[in-house]
């Protein structure tokens, strides 16, 4: 039986039965990178990594003494939020805690203490407004 690479994993060889399909045994042990590929495209991880990265570098802002105007953060983690959601178009809680996990995580144990977790509603409002707006320009079958 020849060995086939598929190109999606690299290194991760599976055997083709007579009919062209993987085997039982290769299916069951390819499953997982299937399952991760799926839940995480390319667009979807490069959009991870910039919605990450703004909610942090927020985060680290204001988290700093001398920037004290909590209007212009959660406009941003909202707006933050909101974009990765409506470009992806699904799973807005991941956009949320993207976005807005490092707020709190930066300022829990500083003065503001428990009231940095608005943080995490604000952006949660913004994903889920990007995600709607998302399901009203093209819908789902």
């Amino acid at each position: 039986m020849p060995r086939y690479v598929s190109p999606a994993f690299g290194a991760i060889s599976a055997h083709r039965t007579t009919s062209g399909r993987l085997s039982k045994q290769d299916r069951w042990q390819n499953a997982p990178m299937q399952a991760a590929r799926h839940w995480i495209g390319r667009r979807d991880g490069l959009l991870a990594l910039a919605v990450g990265a703004i909610g942090l570098a927020l985060a680290y802002v204001d988290s700093r003494p001398s920037w004290d105007d909590t209007g212009i953060t959660a406009v941003l983690l909202l707006l933050t939020s909101a974009t990765g959601a409506a470009i992806s178009g699904r799973r807005p809680w991941f956009w949320a805690l993207l976005s807005g996990m490092w707020v709190p995580l930066l300022e829990i144990r500083g003065p503001s203490g428990l009231a940095s977790l608005a943080a995490v509603a604000i952006s949660t409002l913004g994903s889920v407004g990007g995600y709607l707006l998302a399901s009203v320009r093209s819908p789902r079958p």
